[in-house]
């Protein structure tokens, strides 16, 4: 991890890096992280805000971040198809965006708690995956923009 410019303070001792310029109109300098993106088989029967909060707490539990700095984003798909269609499978995958150098460990830790929240949850057959991938902590930026 490269040294912050001087100065400047990480979030959360070394969690995060700041940028050195904020983008024109943001308010806030700080990487906020996981992100959690959650793309669905339309009309899949999901307790989306219930899966969010424990997924939150889960996260917060296996790395150093917080419930707070957790996003998740639900995407239904229109249209998908597992294998030939013929099960009429529904499919859901889930990919948790964290900033790099957690261990390997740490990241299949987080792989089988999400996939197991995401199992207790759906009551119909279904296609899923997890993956835990890395935001580079060098080119990966956050900002809160405050609209106009």
């Amino acid at each position: 991890m490269s040294a912050l410019p001087e100065g400047r303070a990480a979030a959360r001792g070394s969690v995060a890096e700041l940028s050195e310029e904020p983008c024109a109109g943001s308010v806030s300098w700080e990487v906020s992280v996981p992100q959690i993106l959650v793309d669905h088989s339309a009309g899949l029967a999901l307790d989306q805000a219930g899966f969010a909060e424990e997924v939150h707490r889960l996260i917060a539990e296996v790395i150093d971040t917080t419930v707070a700095d957790c996003k998740t984003l639900f995407r239904p798909a229109g249209r998908h198809l597992v294998g030939d269609g013929a099960a009429g499978r529904a499919v859901v995958l889930v990919e948790v965006k964290i900033l790099a150098g957690r261990s390997t460990a740490q990241r299949a830790e987080l792989t089988a708690r999400v996939l197991a929240a995401l199992e207790a949850r759906l009551d119909v057959p279904a296609a899923i995956g997890v993956e835990v991938t890395e935001l580079d902590r060098e080119t990966y930026r956050f900002v809160r923009h405050p609209g106009r």
